[in-house]
């Protein structure tokens, strides 16, 4: 029982702290610009589309240099939750996050195009 309620507060946390990519670009205006750095180093990404922007994110953030260990510091595997590596439950709770904001990322996209990513 205490190993259940241990594993459902690590889950309810994950969840809370997931969809961190959606959460850094869904709001960025007409013209602004983000910047995407793991551990210190830039992306290979110029820009990413606002629709879906946070699972592009998170892809443009292990396409850097340090891949699946970015930002974590160590062995990707160090950074699990019920033996399933932390990117995977942020890449599953920005898709859900991406879709709930389509209605307003399908305009913003329509009205002023890709998000320009500073490297």
């Amino acid at each position: 029982m205490k190993n259940a309620i241990r594993a459902t507060a690590l889950l309810a946390a994950s969840l809370l702290l997931s969809a961190c990519g959606t959460t850094q670009t869904v709001a960025v205006g007409p013209h602004e610009s983000i910047s995407i750095t793991a551990s210190g180093e830039n992306t290979r990404c110029d820009w990413i589309p606002r629709v879906y922007s946070g699972v592009a994110w998170n892809f443009c953030y292990l396409n850097s240099p340090y891949g699946a260990t970015a930002g974590v510091g160590g062995d990707a595997m160090d950074n699990t939750i019920i033996g399933v590596p932390f990117f995977l439950f942020d890449f599953a709770m920005s898709a859900a996050f991406d879709t709930i904001a389509l209605p307003w990322t399908i305009y913003t996209q329509s009205h002023y195009g890709n998000i320009e990513v500073r490297n």
